[in-house]
Formats: C-alpha cells, structure tokens, sequence
C-alpha cells in the first residue's frame, strides 16, 4: 500500500508541478516520503487524538497544525486504497474555508 501511494503522490506532484504538504497518521509512510522533492510534511508525533488520552497538550498540536495547513490549501486530495480506511479528517479541513477536495482511489 505505502508503494502504491508514493507513486500516487509523485503522480499528482507531476501532474501539478507545485509543492505538496503531505499528512497522514502514518509515521511509517511520512518516512518513507521524506527526502521526495518537492513534498513537505509537519514534524511531530503522530495521535489520533480519539485515542490518545493522557497526553501532554503539545503531543496533540502536530494533529491541529496538520488541520490548519488542509484548511488553508489551494486543494485537498486524500490518496488511498480501497482497503485502507476512509478518512474525513481533510475532507473537514477543507470544508472549513471551502477549499476543492478530491478522494482519490489508488488501484
């Protein structure tokens, strides 16, 4: 899945040929893009702030920075597969000023 969505995600930085953030909760994909030109991530622990409880209130700040910079995108894409799950989390962002989404599924 990590293979499918890199390509996916150097496919849609060609095709725009722009700088892309790039948020996901996982820190092993965020990983495995760091170093592709022209892809920028937020540094931080990655929560999901539902199941993290207990926590410092700094642990959760990459969760409301990563929010903050969806919403005020130029456009939000989520890339995907059909077996990962369905996150509205940018979906959300993106709502918040109107921004163009787009779900893209990944074969």
């Amino acid at each position: 899945m990590i293979e499918l969505c890199v390509q996916s995600l150097r496919e849609l930085i060609e095709k725009n040929n722009c700088p892309v953030l790039v948020t996901s909760d996982s820190t092993r994909f965020l990983t495995e893009i760091n170093g592709i030109d022209q892809v920028y991530t937020i540094p931080g622990r990655v929560v999901h702030m539902d199941c993290t409880f207990g926590e410092k209130r700094e642990v959760y700040l990459k969760s409301f920075v990563d929010f903050f910079m969806i919403a005020h995108a130029e456009k939000v894409y989520i890339l995907g597969t059909k077996e990962m799950y369905p996150s509205h989390f940018p979906l959300y962002a993106a709502t918040i000023y109107n921004k163009p989404f787009e779900r893209k599924w990944i074969d």
